[in-house]
């Protein structure tokens, strides 16, 4: 993936899935992998109905091949 079109893909995840939900994303790049921490505005924990709405997104995608949701601690 271009680091374009990657940025692209960042940006659209921001202002579509991210931002109306409420939410603040934490990105950090390892090697080939994409690793966000998603928080509420005010840093508390995402309900379930934002964690939805996010899954919901990158499902819609075709660009995404897979992607983990980790459960909230």
């Amino acid at each position: 993936v271009s680091s374009g079109r990657a940025n692209e893909f960042l940006d659209r995840f921001v202002e579509e899935a991210i931002e109306p939900n409420g939410l603040e994303c934490h990105p950090e790049r390892h090697d080939r992998d994409w690793d966000f921490r998603v928080a509420c505005d005010d840093e508390s924990k995402p309900t379930a109905e934002q964690r939805m709405a996010v899954v919901k997104w990158l499902e819609s995608r075709k660009e995404v091949a897979r992607f983990e949701v980790e459960e909230p601690e």
